[in-house]
């Protein structure tokens, strides 16, 4: 039997050269991050894209899936959906610049994080200054622009 060839696919990008949209019929996983607490964006065809965790690259104030966009000029509306895996810091810096620049964005958890417990924890600590950098913080600041667009 003669031996097929498979066609390569995957691209390798070190993020200095985003300059090449998916097509409307591609399927493109991204990923960003240190080596841990990374963020994926994908796009799911017809510029449509899902955002799956967060992270924000030391020196850098914008999250990775808005500084790819940026770089490849496209419109934030195109995220459908903003996924929170879990909280941890290293999984959400971020996610709430994200979820504030995606206005169509429906906003995604775990039933863990909005039972009444955590809630009560965000109400809290939400603007306390300690937890100006943490979870805490970026989850307090998704509630409330949830609130505010209801």
């Amino acid at each position: 039997m003669p031996e097929k060839k498979l066609k390569k696919s995957a691209v390798l990008l070190d993020g200095n050269d985003l300059t090449k949209r998916p097509e409307d019929n591609e399927l493109e996983i991204s990923i960003f991050g240190p080596g841990y607490g990374e963020c994926v964006l994908l796009h799911t065809g017809r510029n449509n894209w899902i955002v799956v965790d967060s992270c924000v690259f030391p020196g850098d104030n914008q999250p990775a899936p808005l500084h790819y966009f940026d770089q490849m000029n496209l419109k934030y509306d195109a995220i459908k959906a903003i996924v929170a895996t879990h909280w941890h810091d290293d999984h959400i810096k971020g996610i709430s610049n994200i979820f504030n620049a995606c206005s169509n964005a429906e906003f995604i958890c775990s039933g863990a994080l909005h039972n009444k417990e955590f809630l009560e924890l965000l109400e809290i600590y939400g603007n306390c200054v300690i937890s100006n950098d943490s979870g805490i913080k970026e989850f307090h600041d998704i509630l409330n622009k949830m609130y505010e667009r209801s």
